[in-house]
């Protein structure tokens, strides 16, 4: 019984492991813009250039 659910995990592994590294690379993308933008604006608040 847990030889075969592990089998099957196995299967849908690959998958799931796709699905995760598009969510992370997705967060990645969406920090990194996020934090770019929010040091911009603390640096305009500060008055400092770029």
């Amino acid at each position: 019984m847990l030889v075969e659910e592990g089998l099957e995990e196995n299967l849908h592994w690959p998958q799931h492991l796709f699905m995760i590294q598009m969510f992370y690379k997705v967060v990645m993308a969406l920090m990194e813009y996020f934090h770019s933008f929010y040091l911009m604006e603390n640096y305009n608040v500060l008055g400092l250039e770029l």
